[in-house]
């Protein structure tokens, strides 16, 4: 089944994305990590391994742990992602 759009909650916040290989759209191959930290600017979690070994990308995800470097983004669709907060420096 091919996935046109997804939705995730962030923060609270609804994030919906377009799915393909278009300029802006969500390419069905990006991690959760790049999205969260490129698209959203949420730097709270980081980028190491990009293996889910060292656990710099563990964000909580519908009430569970996971290592997002390792999880694509479209798996996540209709899933919730509470207090992830952007630790950018200004």
């Amino acid at each position: 089944m091919k996935v046109e759009s997804i939705t995730l909650y962030v923060n609270g916040t609804e994030y919906r994305f377009s799915v393909g290989t278009m300029f802006g759209q969500l390419p069905p191959s990006e991690t959760l990590s790049e999205t969260l930290r490129n698209r959203l600017g949420l730097t709270g979690s980081k980028q190491a391994c990009g293996e889910g070994a060292c656990g710099c990308c563990t964000v909580i995800v519908d009430g569970d742990a996971i290592t997002s470097c390792i999880t694509l983004t479209i798996d996540c669709d209709g899933k919730h992602i509470p207090r992830l907060k952007d630790c950018r420096t200004p």
